[in-house]
This record gives structure tokens, sequence and C-alpha cells, in this order.
């Protein structure tokens, strides 16, 4: 179809399990995989032929890091995963919503974020104060739910009584 007689080929020798492992390995390089399906390819090198982070990112040739984060991806709940696909969330508004374990609050973070299109920076200080210790449960909320700002929440975390946070955070609403 080329219109050549003659053309260079790399011949290896390689079992069906390499054979799997080395098709996988060039499909990552492809750059047309969003994060997510990069994230669940690393995964399957990982767990169908139990390559560690280092081999893998060798492979592909990428970082170990890239190749950490980009797995991690792959926990994020059903409603981040389709905003990450849809374009809607980038990789690091995914890691970002990595921060909240639970589904539920996972979500409501999400909605959060794509509400007042945060940055990354401020999806990244959400999680940082939706999780810091002395923040009551109220504030906490309050603050996933958008009913105060991230600075209103960091005000909040400057008030040392529980119960005069509540009486600030009532104030604030």
């Amino acid at each position: 179809l080329a219109g050549l007689r003659e053309g260079p080929v790399l011949v290896k020798s390689a079992t069906p399990q390499q054979l799997l492992e080395l098709a996988l390995v060039e499909n990552v390089q492809r750059a047309d995989l969003n994060p997510l399906e990069e994230g669940l390819a690393y995964q399957s090198l990982k767990d169908e032929f139990g390559l560690s982070d280092e081999t893998i990112a060798r492979r592909v040739g990428k970082s170990r890091v890239a190749v950490v984060n980009s797995r991690r991806l792959t926990r994020l709940a059903p409603a981040a995963r389709e905003a990450l696909l849809a374009g809607e969330l980038s990789a690091g508004h995914g890691r970002a919503l990595l921060r909240f374990e639970d589904p539920a609050e996972q979500e409501r973070a999400l909605q959060l974020l794509l509400r007042r299109d945060m940055s990354v920076r401020e999806a990244e200080r959400l999680g940082e104060l939706a999780h810091h210790g002395q923040l009551g449960q109220a504030a906490r909320d309050a603050l996933l739910s958008g009913a105060i700002t991230l600075a209103q929440a960091q005000a909040l975390l400057r008030v040392d009584e529980a119960g005069r946070q509540r009486g600030a955070l009532e104030r604030i609403l």
C-alpha cells in the first residue's frame, strides 16, 4: 500500500504474555489517550504483569510520579470519572478530588468546583480546608455546599473553640 518493496522491521522473540505487555505499552504511548485511559492502562500493566511503577515509567518514557498520579485517577468516583472523560475536569482537578475518599463527599466537592469553575490550586485548597482537623463539621458542610467561600473557611480556622466557630459560621451564613 505504501509503494515500498522493502521496509525496516524489528523482529523479537516473545512469549504470548510478553506480546500482550508490549502491545499494552505501545498503546499507552499513543498521544490520544485521555488521563483516565492512561491510568487504567498503567494499572493493567501493574495488575496483569506485576510491573512496578518504575518499570512502567521506564518502558513508556515517563516519570514514576507521572505513572503513579495517572494510576491514582482510577480511584475517582464515577461522577468525577465522567467529568474527566468529558473534559470538564483536568487530571490535576481529579487528583485534588482524591482527598475526598467518600464517594458522596467527592461528588459534592466535584459539583462545587464545576459550579465555581475552580482552578486546580483552588480545588487542592478545598481539599486541605475540608480535611483540616480544626474545621467543625457544620463549617465543612457549608464549605462543600458552597455556602461559604474558601477564604471564609480559612478565617473560621482561626477560631479555636468549637462553639465560637459555630457562632462565627452562623454570622457568615
